[in-house]
């Protein structure tokens, strides 16, 4: 029995795996007949929007950014700080106070700021170009969003098909741009390089991202956010406020130290409802006062409740989605998953 290869044309064996004429791996057939599939069950735009790739494009930026950042720190320390005379903290706070060289515009304009500029573009290029055309079909903040860069067979693009489209960015530039910007107005949601290199961007569709739970959007997650943060600072204010009039009043010598132990005890008892609030009310309850209004709960990805532990490394990983950008995700990702419940493997779902 015979079938007949997308890619060349030509009839080959049914059972081979892959075509012994241009080498197309039967493999991408099944999985594009499983896409369909899924098409038609889930409702989900094919073509990825322009906020989602944006989106994934800064979280490439900031990663890059990242690693650079670690590397002008360990070239700072060996070569630009002078040891003799200073501790290790002095150490360590000159080399922060040398990063501020890289928002010198003095430095920036230089000729050793145009260097580090071009090397790190030509490292972005290389990261996006090898990223794109492996079995990740994306890069990391691609694979992020759940989207995947595809050629016009919807399969994964070859290396030089990776390097035309990532060279071909550079119109986006050119073009202040536009080529970017056209986007959202073209039918397959296109940008200029991809028009010219016939590529697509698509949205990772399957039944594990899509079919199981209805995932609560960013906005309400913010508002819920908003409302916990309103409660604890109300309740800060109100125990400051309790203390300073309790503190005002004027006791018997004999019950001054009692008095004073009692506040701190209060004290502490206030900072441990600041630093628990959230672990426990999510691994106990699954929600917070907030969750519980906007009618959401937060679970793992397996249905379960969140035990303590998880619930507060999830509160402490609060810091990366602040400064990584990662509560933008929760209004691009499959799940609605923010950077801490992609590390922690939670979600937050309407109740």
């Amino acid at each position: 029995m015979a079938r007949g290869c997308p890619s060349c044309g030509r009839e080959v064996d049914a059972s081979v795996t892959k075509c012994p004429y241009c080498g197309y791996d039967f493999k991408q057939l099944n999985e594009l007949f499983q896409r369909y599939e899924a098409e038609k069950q889930i409702h989900v735009p094919k073509y990825a929007g322009f906020v989602k790739r944006l989106v994934a494009t800064l979280f490439d930026l900031l990663i890059l950014a990242l690693i650079t950042g670690v590397i002008f720190g360990v070239y700072s320390y060996i070569y630009l700080i002078d040891k003799t005379g200073l501790n290790l903290l002095e150490q360590l706070w000159a080399v922060l106070d040398s990063f501020k060289t890289l928002l010198n515009p003095d430095y920036v304009l230089s000729r050793l700021g145009f260097i580090v500029l071009g090397i790190y573009t030509l490292v972005y290029f290389l990261y996006c170009t090898f990223r794109q055309c492996s079995k990740r079909m994306g890069t990391i903040g691609e694979k992020l969003v759940g989207i995947e860069v595809v050629d016009d067979l919807e399969a994964p693009i070859t290396f030089g098909l990776s390097f035309k489209r990532n060279f071909l960015r550079l119109l986006n530039l050119l073009t202040l741009e536009i080529g970017f910007l056209i986007t959202p107005f073209m039918p397959k949601k296109q940008a200029l390089n991809d028009l010219i290199a016939k590529t697509y961007v698509l949205n990772r569709i399957t039944d594990e991202d899509y079919g199981n739970f209805i995932y609560a959007n960013g906005f309400v997650r913010l508002m819920a956010l908003a409302f916990d943060i309103l409660f604890l600072a109300l309740l800060a204010y109100g125990f400051n406020y309790g203390y300073e009039w309790l503190n005002g009043l004027e006791l018997k010598e004999e019950f001054l130290m009692y008095f004073d132990i009692a506040l701190k005890l209060l004290g502490i008892l206030m900072l441990l409802i600041l630093v628990f609030y959230f672990p426990y009310m999510e691994s106990k309850k699954g929600r917070t006062l907030g969750k519980l209004i906007f009618k959401i709960e937060i679970k793992t990805v397996y249905d379960e409740k969140m035990n303590f532990m998880k619930a507060l490394i999830r509160g402490i990983l609060n810091i990366f989605d602040v400064l990584c950008l990662g509560c933008l995700l929760a209004f691009v990702t499959p799940r609605k998953q923010t950077l801490k419940d992609i590390m922690t493997g939670s979600i937050v779902v309407k109740h």
